[in-house]
């Protein structure tokens, strides 16, 4: 189930790609035989595609509607990122939906590449070393602040120099 915050996207996006009412009346109709005006009678655009997303999610169409849309406006960028998150197999775990097509072969094997960095990186770091960060970040601060309080150059030099080593 989508988060609130990506249905937002999700409704941004839409009227991103689809700026008119009409448009939107063609792709519900030619993709997914829906009738827009039974959904709503509504004319503000923002309106008709808040009560569009709150109907296809009541009614279980929702994924549907991110593939249909995606699928008539493919260049969107707005629509492209919020389609592979929410078609994405790895936020779906009850539905295996393919992702092919959404991307261009470049733009896959760069996420490939990027998710096999980002496991890497979470093998060989420890978990507790990232949650120290800040309080590492944070002792770097005030030590090298004890030298550069003393007001001896060669001394703030060397706070600096301290900083910097451990960040």
């Amino acid at each position: 189930m989508p988060s609130r915050q990506q249905l937002k996207q999700l409704q941004i996006a839409l009227i991103n790609a689809f700026p008119s009412k009409s448009l939107l009346e063609r792709l519900l109709y030619f993709e997914l035989e829906k009738n827009l005006n039974e959904i709503t009678r509504d004319s503000d655009l923002q309106d008709i595609v808040f009560n569009l997303i709150q109907t296809a999610e009541a009614q279980g169409w929702l994924l549907d509607l991110v593939r249909a849309a995606h699928k008539e406006n493919p260049r969107n960028l707005q629509l492209k990122a919020i389609a592979l998150e929410l078609l994405s197999p790895e936020t779906s775990s009850s539905t295996s939906v393919s992702i092919e097509g959404f991307l261009t072969t470049q733009e896959y094997s760069v996420a490939n590449e990027y998710k096999k960095n980002i496991r890497d990186f979470k093998k060989f770091v420890p978990p507790t070393y990232l949650n120290n960060l800040p309080r590492i970040k944070y002792k770097s601060y005030i030590d090298a602040h004890k030298l550069w309080d003393t007001g001896i150059t060669s001394r703030m030099h060397d706070g600096n120099k301290l900083l910097a080593n451990k960040l």
